[in-house]
Order: structure tokens, then C-alpha cells, then sequence
């Protein structure tokens, strides 16, 4: 993990002693062993990541470099390399992808999609921060999606409420969160959140991701004419049945 300064003026100082301190290598080279080596044969695993939050640093070179040779059929990603050392060079070819979390939708499009010299896909690994009264900008996300070949999507952070059940009441489950454990009462809001619940009811953000996410899309309307756009890769729009429906409100 990263080591955070949290007094000064740069937060971020000391973010990468750890995977740039040769004492760690090791460890950390262990680490991505004991993560990759028991699920490599899970085909739901799509890519692999270096970790959270962790800094980037020499080790982290090396540990790109391990992870590819334990499986080389699946792409890295490490959202770390963003707060590397820029005095220092380190080799980023294991990096198949440019990994962010949270940029708004202007620095993506300023600072990669428009940059001609952009020479791998972009990715959000964390997006629409789903806590508390969210998400709210899923659609200026998903048109630069649409507009951008090299922007290939992003996860939702986070999806589901962490809360935990601990028993039943009135026939529903009862979650509990901060204060339910014992510790002093506090409102810390890493439950109670998420865009479906614990036991995956939805919430509303999820019915405006699926909006955002939906198969097929008109972009255009022209007297009687729609033009729709197919947003599947695999799928035939031959393979939709379109219902047209005529609602109108009736007057007294």
C-alpha cells in the first residue's frame, strides 16, 4: 500500500517509498503471486490489477513484469503509474491500459481522448462514486464513451452497499452500519450506499445506469423517421423486436 503524508503541503510526497524501497520487492512480487496463481483459470477474470491506491515505483515494475509472465492471455491495468516519479524513468509496456479514477469528464477529454499521442486504450477503474447522493453524471461519462473508440469504459464504485445482514426482522433482512458493532456511534458512509443494496435491490442510480447502458439508442428523430445506433459488438439489431407504442392523455 501507499504511505499517505497527511500534514504539509503535498499529501502525495511520500506516496511511492514503498513500491520504490528494493526492501519490499519481495513482498510485493508475493503478493501479486498469491492473487493471480489460485484465479487464473476463473474465466469471469478479464484483467488483472496491481492494486489500490498503492503508489508506483520500481517494484511495481517488477511486479507488472512477474504478473505477465504468470499469465499473459489477460491485459494490466495499474491506476498507480498516474503518481510516478516524472524525474525518473520507468519501463510502462506491461501497462496495456491508462488507468483513472474520479477525473472529471473535461480533464478526460482535454488530457487523453483528444491527445493524438495516445497510444493505449483509456479506462476508468473507478467512476460515478456511488455514495451518498449519487451518481449524478453518468451520462457526460457515457457520451465520451460513445464518442471515443480509445475510451473503453469504466467500473461503477462502488456497486453494491456494503452493509451486512445480521438477521431478520418482519420477514426482511436487517443491515447494519456504523455504530451497529459495538464502536462508538458514527455516521461513516462506506454502507449505506453503492447503486444496489446488499442483498441487490436496486436503487435509483442503477435504473439510470441501465438507461445509459441500453442495447439500442436513437440518436435521431426526423418527422416519421427515428434512427436508432446498436451499442452491442456481437449482436444483430436484427435480432430486436421494436414495439411502438402511442400514448396520448385524454381530456374530459
Amino acid at each position: 500500500m501507499g504511505v499517505v503524508r497527511l500534514y504539509g503541503e503535498d499529501k502525495n510526497e511520500h506516496f511511492n517509498i514503498i513500491t520504490d524501497d528494493p526492501k519490499y520487492q519481495q513482498s510485493i512480487i508475493e503478493r501479486i503471486e498469491a492473487s493471480i496463481v489460485p484465479l487464473k483459470n476463473y474465466s469471469s477474470i478479464v484483467s488483472w490489477s496491481m492494486g489500490n491506491e498503492s503508489g508506483f515505483g520500481i517494484n511495481m515494475v517488477r511486479g507488472l513484469d512477474r504478473a505477465k509472465r504468470l499469465d499473459s492471455t489477460r491485459p494490466l491495468h495499474y491506476e498507480g503509474t498516474h503518481y510516478r516519479n516524472r524525474d525518473k524513468h520507468y519501463d510502462l509496456s506491461n501497462v496495456e491500459m491508462i488507468s483513472r479514477m474520479y477525473p472529471s469528464p473535461e480533464e478526460i477529454e482535454e488530457k487523453y481522448l483528444k491527445n493524438e499521442h495516445l497510444d493505449k486504450p483509456f479506462i476508468l477503474c473507478e467512476y460515478a462514486h456511488a455514495m451518498g447522493n449519487s451518481p449524478g453524471d453518468l451520462h457526460a461519462y457515457q457520451e465520451l464513451v460513445e464518442q471515443y473508440d480509445c475510451f473503453i469504459g469504466g467500473f461503477v464504485w462502488e456497486w453494491c452497499d456494503h452493509a451486512i445482514q445480521t438477521g431478520v426482522k418482519n420477514g426482511e433482512g436487517v443491515f447494519r452500519y456504523g455504530g451497529d458493532f459495538g464502536e462508538k456511534l458514527h455516521d461513516g458512509n462506506f454502507c449505506v450506499d453503492g447503486i444496489v443494496s446488499p442483498d441487490r435491490i436496486p436503487h435509483e442510480g442503477y435504473y439510470e445506469f441501465k438507461y445509459e447502458h441500453q442495447p439500442l439508442k436513437i440518436i435521431q428523430q426526423q418527422d416519421e423517421y427515428l434512427t436508432f445506433r446498436n451499442q452491442l459488438d456481437f449482436t444483430n439489431i436484427e435480432n430486436y423486436l421494436l414495439v411502438e407504442a402511442i400514448i396520448t392523455k385524454l381530456k374530459r
